[in-house]
């Protein structure tokens, strides 16, 4: 992902993000706006966890993984989880690269992508 996008994501949602990611953001700029809602959702937590004075949920690592996206945090609950577990799913229907309506495809190396028909017709043109 871009590092300006990664600069708003981490604006956006402080707490969570408070001790960076390791490696970044490992997916490609489509999914920004699912990431910046599930951001927003998540710092909604932070600030209830930190109101009652519990351990704060803080992402670890955030990447594409078998097609759809890989969303990991410390302090998980159940809120969390669910919330992460639903960008999961929808991310599955995001192109990765653009944003557009997509869907999963395997190509011809068993890579697993996200992908919308432009950039799938791209990506197997150049193979």
């Amino acid at each position: 992902m871009h590092e300006a996008l990664e600069q708003i994501l981490f604006r956006e949602a402080p707490l969570l993000y408070r001790q960076g990611l390791r490696d970044g953001f490992q997916c490609l700029d489509g999914w920004f706006l699912l990431l910046l809602d599930l951001s927003r959702q998540l710092e909604s937590q932070c600030l209830e966890q930190k109101a009652k004075g519990q351990s704060l949920t803080a992402a670890t690592q955030v990447k594409e993984k078998f097609g759809p996206l890989r969303f990991y945090v410390d302090h998980r609950t159940s809120a969390v989880s669910l919330a992460i577990e639903e960008a999961c799913i929808r991310s599955g229907e995001i192109c990765e690269h653009c944003g557009e309506p997509g869907m999963l495809h395997i190509d011809s190396h068993h890579w697993r992508r996200t992908l919308c028909r432009t950039h799938l017709q791209e990506i197997e043109d150049q193979s």
